[in-house]
């Protein structure tokens, strides 16, 4: 034995097999950091594993054989005992090979002394009944060969983010939020903390043929520990997608809960029965998640192929219908028209699945829109019901409280809403609405640019900042943000509107000339320029009644205004709902001036409206333009004219009034006094900044800017 141990020692075996130890370690190390950081395949960790496993025999073999000296390589069995390297030099090398032993074993065992390895048995999970657990479901990475297939792997991930929505007490956040942030590459951390999430599953899918490989990884993110991982490689079947969907869903609550029992609820309405209208349904939901005219449109053709082929299925008639209405505002889809594809389509989608919190969302929606807004909130804490972690139903519960004018209500909702979705740019829009319509100005700010820090391609923070900017009456501040709201969608016909209006509104008439894209705005040119002929000479062109509705009121023809309103002032102002916003007050001041010039008693209810709008205010209590103009306006009625002036007076401490609202009938019995006259004069002083600063924004516009005479022009 000593003779043995003697001649390994001669022939360097233990020094070989320390190195070899030592620098394979070293080299697993930086294949397992690089391995995810290239997006290798998941197959490159275990093949260098094996490969220097398979190394270590050779290495002893060639370490037996051979040595290296200063002439070259010499078998070894020729050598003596010194022949290789000298005696100070070998206990010097000893000494770092053993060092570098030690260091490693010291690591592994530290990793398994703080870092236990978790284990597949969700039976035997070390994070079992963690009280308040939460997950978001990143985008599964597309590591087909199709870069087309883009829409298929976050399919994957929203079907798995859904599946897991349905367990009670885990809270999961939305799609849109997770979903911020594909293609970025940031830390694991930082996202859960974003989302406000204590754990994270990431993963890729690669569809190759009728093949599929589904890989997947739950990560803590406070630790960064991989608690559990799994690759799938299935034929591509949509019963092996959803059972692949099935084995990972029940494997995270294994995890989190130490459950062995999940089943996922079977439901094959909310399931396609092909793998053809699956695909197709993946594309659909992601080009209505867009928002823009022409994927909404292309989602139409999908959605209706995939309830051709799978006639059952109900997520394909909610989205359809959903689409239909969203259409109205991003697509430009007229609001009757939208209403009647949508209805048979909610009907079927309850009809099949009376519970699908998918279903009565949109059911909401819809209700909403045709003005049943008791019936909205109904079905809306329904679909709360069917599944509490289903941001888009407290969305809806939000939207009917804020039509019902319960401001507080609907905030609240709303904020439920962004803890399961709090990138939402959509959600964080509503928000900030709602706070500046009860008066939060300093937070609705905040939140317009968090929007705009969470999500920096969406219109929708700029929007926020524009409004809150345009109420304020401060102009070219407003068309900046307008300007970066349109750049982010330049077919998006509201955001033509803001722009246009802030011409229109600082007298850049020519620039309003050459956006007008309707009869209705040339007629709006007219009435601001004083051409009240031309505007009439337009009438018949405009179809929409709340247009013909406005003409008629700035032609001062208050029984034909009056006459047009009558089907529409139940739905608009119903008994004993209270004005929640600005732009309402504005309108409810004009009904209320039209019905004293007409002797119609009403007059009486709409200036009480506007009365309990501006309540126990004063002129220097408002900050939004828009409102002391109200103000003034109210006095009037009131025919309380010296008091119209104090509201004028304060107005011009923040800003200007637009050129329009001086154009307003209800300021005609004041018009020719000299103090009226002084009010334009200071106003067009103003508002003379203002145009000379938008100039300049437009003489140097950001690179992105959809510039005014390369504006998309559009049919009514």
């Amino acid at each position: 034995m000593n003779n043995i141990l003697s001649e390994l020692r001669r022939r360097n075996i233990f020094r070989v097999a320390g190195v070899y130890v030592v620098v394979g370690w070293i080299v697993m190390q930086v294949i397992s950091v690089m391995t995810p950081a290239l997006k290798l395949p998941d197959w490159v960790d275990s093949f260098f594993a094996v490969f220097i496993i398979a190394g270590f025999p050779i290495a002893l073999v060639l370490a037996w054989a051979f040595e290296m000296t200063p002439e070259g390589v010499r078998r070894t069995e020729t050598l003596s005992s010194d022949g290789s390297i000298a005696a100070p030099s070998r206990r010097k090398f000893d000494l770092v090979i053993m060092t570098g032993l030690i260091l490693v074993a010291a690591l592994v065992i530290g990793k398994f002394a703080f870092n236990p390895p978790t284990t597949n048995n969700p039976a035997q999970s070390t994070f079992t009944e963690i009280p308040g657990s939460s997950i978001a479901v990143l985008p599964f990475e597309n590591f087909s060969t199709d870069a087309d297939q883009d829409y298929f792997a976050s399919g994957i991930s929203e079907e798995l983010l859904n599946a897991l929505a349905k367990i009670e007490g885990l809270k999961v956040s939305s799609r849109t939020s997770a979903f911020a942030f594909k293609g970025q590459e940031k830390p694991i951390a930082e996202i859960a903390e974003a989302l406000n999430v204590t754990h994270v599953l990431e993963g890729s899918v690669r569809k190759s043929g009728n093949t599929l490989r589904i890989t997947a990884q739950l990560i803590d993110a406070k630790t960064d520990v991989h608690l559990w991982s799994e690759t799938y490689d299935r034929a591509l079947t949509t019963d092996n997608i959803f059972e692949i969907q099935d084995e990972i869903t029940a494997a995270i609550v294994g995890e989190l809960r130490g459950q062995m029992n999940f089943v996922v609820p079977q439901d094959d309405t909310l399931r396609a029965n092909s793998v053809e209208a699956y695909e197709l349904y993946l594309r659909a939901r992601d080009n209505m998640e867009k928002r823009r005219r022409e994927p909404m449109q292309s989602a139409i053709k999908d959605f209706e192929q995939v309830i051709e082929l799978d006639p059952n299925f109900v997520p394909a008639h909610a989205g359809l219908a959903e689409n239909y209405l969203l259409m109205i505002y991003y697509a430009g889809l007229d609001h009757e028209e939208a209403i009647a594809l949508a209805k048979p389509l909610v009907s079927k989608a309850l009809e099949l699945s009376p519970n699908s919190a998918e279903a009565l969302a949109v059911a909401s929606y819809l209700a909403g829109r045709e003005g049943e807004t008791e019936k909205a909130l109904e079905l809306a804490e329904k679909a709360v019901a069917a599944n509490s972690n289903y941001a888009l139903a407290y969305h809806r519960k939000g939207l009917a409280h804020y039509t019902l004018g319960q401001l507080d209500s609907a905030l609240a909702e709303y904020e439920k809403a962004l803890e399961l979705d709090p990138l939402s740019a959509i959600l964080r829009s509503e928000i900030t609405s709602i706070h500046f319509d009860l008066g939060n100005i300093a937070k609705a700010r905040e939140i317009a640019l968090d929007n705009i820090r969470w999500n920096p391609d969406s219109q929708f923070g700029h929007i926020g900042l524009g409004e809150i900017s345009f109420l304020e009456g401060d102009y070219s501040t407003a068309h900046q943000n307008f300007k970066d709201a349109q750049a982010r969608d330049p077919a998006q016909r509201l955001r033509q509107l803001d722009v246009f209006y802030i011409y229109l509104n600082t007298g850049l008439i020519n620039r309003a000339r050459e956006m007008a894209v309707s009869p209705y705005q040339e007629v709006m040119i007219h009435l601001a320029t004083g051409e009240l002929q031309k505007a009439k000479d337009l009438v018949d062109a405009i179809s929409d009644p709340a247009d013909k509705i406005r003409l008629a009121y700035y032609q001062r023809d208050y029984a034909k205004a009056l006459e047009i309103s009558e089907p529409f002032l139940g739905f608009i102002y119903p008994e004993g709902k209270p004005i929640t916003n600005s732009e309402q007050a504005v309108v409810a001041a004009r009904y209320a001036f039209a019905f004293q010039r007409v002797g119609d008693p009403r007059a009486e209810k709409f200036t009480k409206l506007v009365d309990e709008f501006i309540g126990d205010r004063q002129p220097e209590d408002l900050r939004f333009q828009i409102d002391l103009t109200v103000g003034a306006a109210l006095q009037i009625i009131k025919d309380n004219l010296e008091g119209a002036y104090e509201w004028f007076e304060e107005g011009f401490k923040t800003g200007a009034t637009s050129k329009l609202n001086l154009e307003e009938p209800i300021f005609d019995p004041i018009r020719e006094t000299a103090e009226f006259k002084v009010i334009v004069a200071r106003n067009d002083k103003i508002l003379a900044q203002h145009r000379a600063a938008i100039e300049e924004q437009l003489a140097n516009p950001d690179p992105k800017w959809v510039m005014p005479s390369t504006e998309t022009k559009e049919d009514e």
